[in-house]
């Protein structure tokens, strides 16, 4: 633990992990998580014990390295060996069961759930993996300078000829003040869940809204 913190700041920024992993890192690194034994030095009067074990006292060390659940989860992912942290496909894993080691504390605390390694693990590999299919993007080919020309696109690629095949479509200009009916269902989309149809009645949010555009 020691021999990690004493690494490169550039090193937690560089991991290709998620932002807030990066930033749990670094209060990590710099000593600033609220562990127990850290809110007691602050006179926080709180229970002492790990959250895992229930055995020792709660400190960032115990926490990641010394706790013997700690220990087990390092077992099972390969890591148990101090070398295989520098690893570049290790370390990101590691990373992320720390973290996911710290939000399962966060869980005990605040929700009162009791710690579950196997699913702890889980989640927070399928996490990273979650993660890096929606950030791993594909690198598309960047026109040169002065070989591609802006052209108009062609009739009927627009969205009113689009829409103008769809019966009993059409655009008008109205003012704002006179479709309070647009933004009024637009809010309500905010609120509800799932998708709402209306044919012959209308919902009683909407009447009294129509009936003030149509008086302007």
């Amino acid at each position: 633990m020691e021999t990690a913190i004493a690494q490169p700041w550039s090193k937690i920024w560089n991991l290709h992990v998620p932002p807030k992993v990066k930033c749990f890192c670094w209060q990590l690194a710099s000593a600033f998580l609220p562990t127990r034994d850290a809110l007691a030095a602050k006179r926080v009067a709180y229970a002492l014990d790990c959250h895992m074990c229930r055995v020792e006292a709660e400190s960032a060390i115990h926490l990641f390295a010394y706790c013997v659940e700690a220990r087990r989860i390092w077992n099972n992912l390969g890591l148990l060996q101090l070398s295989a942290y520098t690893d570049v496909d290790s370390l990101p894993k590691f990373v992320l069961a720390c973290w996911g080691i710290w939000t399962s504390r966060h869980d005990n605390v605040w929700r009162e759930c009791a710690f579950d390694s196997p699913l702890m693990v889980q989640r927070a590999l399928s996490f990273l993996d979650s993660w890096r299919m929606a950030n791993d993007t594909l690198t598309v080919p960047v026109v040169g300078e002065g070989t591609g020309r802006w052209m108009r696109p062609q009739a009927g690629s627009g969205v009113k000829e689009l829409a103008s095949q769809i019966g009993d479509v059409n655009f008008r200009f109205v003012k704002r003040s006179a479709n309070c009916a647009a933004h009024t269902v637009a809010r309500e989309a905010f609120s509800v869940s799932g998708c709402g149809e209306w044919f012959d009645t209308l919902p009683s949010f909407l009447v009294s809204v129509l009936d003030s555009d149509l008086m302007n």
